[in-house]
This record gives structure tokens, sequence and C-alpha cells, in this order.
């Protein structure tokens, strides 16, 4: 039986994907996909939770007025998005790891990425501890769909794709909000229970995700 390449399963939706018919409804908790949506959804809601209150961290750490920041914010922005694409178009295709080892690594990343952007103490450090911090996002994405879209045969690419679009999409739901009701508290508690759930994620991926055998 072939599966769709890794290659074609990053984003969870290729063509083959969009065009198989769809036999029956994949649920969330099918065994098969369940590990990799679990890791998905993790590692999204600490990207999310993340990514709304970086804005206010920059103003708050670098002693900015709300008017006139935007240059600084937007150069961190920018470097956590050339980042992620750079992992993702680059740097992926070519270190040639599985959707474990995606998500181990990308986890690893992400945690000491958002360590070093709580700890900075100037534009420099911030912009590069977010620019780790989303290279390992970059990561744990491609990972988690590649993983559950390799784990079903052809004939359920179309459902899968669907549960993955739904797990990119829930975790921008209640962690933004939960991150800013974080930051209000303590402005580096986003940060750093995010980097614990991701040091997390990357034990228990290790541990508990393996190939799918179909």
């Amino acid at each position: 039986m072939s599966y769709p390449s890794l290659a074609s399963a990053v984003t969870g939706a290729s063509v083959v994907a969009a065009t198989s018919p769809r036999h029956q409804r994949l649920k969330w908790s099918d065994a098969r996909i369940r590990g990799w949506i679990l890791a998905g959804v993790t590692a999204g809601h600490a990207q999310a939770a993340t990514l709304t209150c970086i804005g206010f961290f920059i103003i708050d750490r670098l002693a900015l007025q709300p008017h006139g920041s935007e240059g600084p914010i937007a150069i961190v922005m920018m470097a956590g998005a050339s980042a992620t694409l750079g992992v993702q178009w680059g740097l992926i295709p070519r270190i040639g790891l599985g959707p474990r080892q995606l998500i181990v690594l990308g986890a690893i990343a992400a945690a000491a990425g958002l360590a070093g952007t709580m700890f900075a103490q100037d534009l420099y450090g911030i912009t590069i501890g977010f620019a780790l911090a989303s290279a390992g996002f970059g990561m744990t994405r491609p990972g988690f769909t590649g993983g559950a879209s390799l784990a079903v045969p052809l004939a359920e690419q179309g459902a899968v794709a669907g549960v993955i679009t739904a797990a990119n999409g829930i975790s921008f739901v209640a962690a933004p909000a939960a991150g800013m009701a974080l930051y209000t508290a303590h402005h580096l508690l986003p940060f750093a229970i995010s980097a614990a759930i991701l040091l997390a994620l990357a034990l228990w991926a290790r541990r508990a995700l393996r190939p799918a055998v179909t």
C-alpha cells in the first residue's frame, strides 16, 4: 500500500487529499491519528498564547510608548515569520527528519526560544529568541500534519486533512485569551508555561509517537 510522502503531507491538504473520496468520518479519537493531533493542538496552543502576547511584551520590556512601537514589533514579527518559512521551505526538505523527530526537535527549539525571549533585555535578544521559537513551531506543525497524514491510507487522506485543518484552527480559539490572562497576572507567565508545556510535549512525543503501521 502506498502513502503520500512527508513532503506532500506537510500541509495536510495535498491535491490527492482534497480529491480523494471519503468513505466515513474520521474521528479525532481514532487511535491512528490521536497522538499526532494531540501533539499539534498542544504546540498550537503554546504558539497562539505567546504570539498574542509578544507585542505587549516588547512594549513593556523595552519601555516603549504604544504609539511608535510598531517598528520594533514589526522587526520581531518579521524575524519570526522568516524563521518559520526558512525552516519549512529550506531546512525540512534537506534534513530528512520524520514526523516524530520534527515534533521533538521543534518543541525543544520552541521552548528554548521562548526562554530566550523571556530573559532578553534588548530588541536584539527578543528578536533572536522569538525567531528560534518560531523556527521550532515551524517544525512541529509539519511534524504533526505529516504524521497524521501518513497514519492513514490514501482513501482517508481527505478525511484526515479535515481533522488537521480543524486542529490548526482550534488552537486559536481559547489560547489567545488564556495567554493574555496569564500575561496580566505576570508578563513572563505565558512564555514560561508554554515553554514547560513544550518540553513536556517533547518528552511525551519521543516515547509515545510511533511510525504508523497500516
